[in-house]
């Protein structure tokens, strides 16, 4: 028999020999696969045609978008300097700070006027410059964060002896900041025992660990000895006052903290905040 080997068992059929059955199948198979195969092609082209349509919609509304208003992320603080919300605002070029400040209230909810909220933009962890209701929105830059706050009581209510001053963090070093700046006012008289009382409310810390934290006078844009205030019977309003700063040297918890080389001729990226 042509189909046994020497053995005398059934060698292996070549195609010519296959069973029209099994050629057959294999034809349909192929056929099978072919046509879902150009099925997929077809309906993977009709989707990437959906998605182009799609993405070139997108895209002009946020050329749009972008052509017309200014984005920002204004970080908004709530009673202590801990508490942090995200708010997105979207406004037109035109609009002016206070347009952000009613944004902000109505996403809020709150019912408190604008000038009672402050707006500051920050540059490596200290208050660069506080934002008048006036002022057009232009002069910020979208890439910028903003915090926001809601203006203290004792803040707005500061006779004309207090001083309202600058609070910064540090770490050892007055270069190495961290955190989130802030306002703060020295009151005429009050002795720094009082004034700790105050400060550790404001960063809305216990008892335990506001006591890891040193309060000093910190010279601006200086490499001098930060002045720490030891003596709880001292009086900070009899500093002489001009453009000092209060640091507070302590450990940055979120691992963020890092030297800042501060020098008038260098461009910095500037960060926006409003001090919420």
């Amino acid at each position: 028999d042509e189909n046994m080997d020497m053995s005398g068992e059934s060698a292996t059929p070549v195609d010519g020999d296959r069973p029209m059955s099994d050629v057959e199948e294999t034809t349909t198979l192929a056929v099978t696969d072919y046509e879902e195969k150009a099925l997929f092609e077809q309906r993977k082209k009709e989707a990437e045609e959906r998605h182009l349509y799609l993405s070139t919609k997108m895209l002009e509304i946020s050329i749009v978008e972008l052509e017309t208003k200014k984005f920002f992320k204004v970080c908004w603080l709530g009673t202590t300097i801990k508490e942090e919300e995200v708010i997105d605002v979207r406004l037109p070029k035109t609009a002016i700070i206070n347009d952000i400040l009613e944004a902000l209230l109505q996403k809020l909810s709150l019912s408190v006027p604008t000038d009672r909220i402050r707006l500051y933009e920050v540059l490596h962890c200290k208050i660069q410059k506080e934002y008048d209701s006036n002022d057009p929105i232009d002069k910020i830059q979208e890439q910028s964060t903003l915090y926001a706050e809601e203006i203290p009581q004792d803040e707005i209510e500061k006779s004309t002896n207090d001083r309202a001053v600058q609070v910064y963090h540090f770490t050892k070093e007055p270069l190495r900041s961290h955190g989130i700046p802030f306002k703060f006012v020295i009151k005429a008289g009050e002795p720094f025992s009082a004034t700790k009382l105050r400060l550790q409310s404001r960063l809305g810390m216990n008892e335990k660990d506001f006591s890891k934290v040193k309060v000093a006078i910190v010279q601006p844009l200086s490499y001098a000895k930060p002045q720490y205030i030891e003596d709880d019977n001292d009086i900070l309003s009899d500093h002489k006052w001009a453009d000092e700063l209060l640091g507070l040297d302590h450990v940055d918890k979120t691992g963020r903290a890092g030297r800042v080389i501060e020098s008038s001729n260098c461009s910095i990226k500037q960060f926006l905040f409003v001090c919420f």
